[in-house]
């Protein structure tokens, strides 16, 4: 069973967390006959360069960054797979690198593009040997299978092989498979990556009620940013090893002081029937102080038939960020 974590603290730790690379880079040296001669050179890459974070319990989290900004090297550092050039990273107070087993107990993965599900048996098949790999109580094990199932909406496709599921179904599968051993943190990498949009709002539906019911902590790394702001009420922005931004989405947006706009569908009449009418877009800008004024006026033209906020999007705020911070 799921330990209370809350009692302990923050379920994840980063101290000054980095992590280097040496990489070989070829250099062309021209000899004393003028014949091209390859001396190798090292160079060091910041893959994770000084990283200073706390994620908390029951909380999701979102990693954005553009490619190669080090969220894969983050990863495989919280769940052991590399061990950091200085610093530190504490999960559930232990280093995962050195106590890899007790850690990876609690930590569920889910990659969009791998699989740890058998391709060609049942499901129920490959969540019947993971239960022995994980070493899970038989009776814990069925408890925890039936509230899954209830949960993810599974009982129909257990006795299928992968392969004979859709897209997102094999996501739910994933999912399923990650959280079976009863892990207090749940990594997600593209979860959604190839999904429709029906299946992509369900699956974003299921993470919040694992961390709303089953008390789980998300990190979910994702380009598709919809996910990170229906999901996540924090993110971390990454970019070439070092934090750009760390903080609540609400205040990221409230601070990037990007011009929103309030759109508006005004129906009026032509005057030459009572079923004659125009729609107009009317435009009125928020970052104003005649707001209010602004729409009084836009009411007396007619009736308005649609609103919808432009300009001040995540995924506009995000660019911009990016853009300046490479530039």
């Amino acid at each position: 069973m799921r330990e209370d974590s809350s009692a302990t603290g923050p379920i994840i730790v980063a101290n000054q967390l980095t992590r280097h690379y040496k990489v070989q880079k070829n250099a062309l040296k021209t000899g004393r006959f003028g014949l091209g001669l390859v001396r190798r050179e090292m160079e060091i890459v910041k893959a994770i360069d000084d990283l200073n974070f706390t994620i908390e319990p029951a909380t999701a989290v979102g990693l954005i960054g553009l490619n190669g900004a080090g969220k894969s090297t983050l990863l495989k550092l919280i769940t052991g797979v590399l061990v950091p050039t200085s610093g530190e990273v504490l999960v559930g107070g232990l280093q995962p690198s050195e106590h890899r087993k007790e850690v990876v107990r609690n930590i569920g993965v889910v990659f969009g593009h791998r699989s740890q599900l058998w391709w060609d048996v049942p499901l129920i098949d490959s969540l019947n040997v993971l239960r022995l790999i994980y070493s899970v109580d038989e009776k814990d094990y069925k408890q925890r299978l039936q509230s899954l199932t209830d949960l993810l909406e599974m009982g129909d496709l257990l006795p299928r092989a992968p392969r004979q599921l859709s897209l997102g179904q094999r996501v739910r599968g994933e999912i399923m498979a990650s959280l079976l051993h009863g892990p207090n943190l749940l990594i997600l990498d593209e979860p959604t990556v190839g999904l429709d949009i029906i299946a992509k709002a369900k699956i974003r539906r299921l993470i919040r009620s694992l961390i709303e019911e089953e008390g789980v902590t998300v990190i979910l790394a994702s380009h598709e940013v919809s996910d990170i702001e229906e999901i996540c009420e924090r993110t971390i922005l990454l970019h070439e090893g070092r934090i750009l931004y760390e903080g609540t989405i609400e205040a990221l947006k409230a601070q990037a002081n990007v011009e929103r706009s309030l759109v508006l569908d005004v129906e009026r009449g032509t005057g030459q029937g009572s079923d004659d009418v125009v729609v107009e877009q009317v435009t009125i800008p928020l970052s104003g102080n005649d707001t209010a004024r602004r729409l009084a006026e836009v009411a007396s033209l007619g009736t308005v038939s649609g609103a919808q906020v432009t300009g001040g999007s995540l995924e506009v705020i995000l660019a911009r960020l990016f853009d300046e911070a490479t530039n």
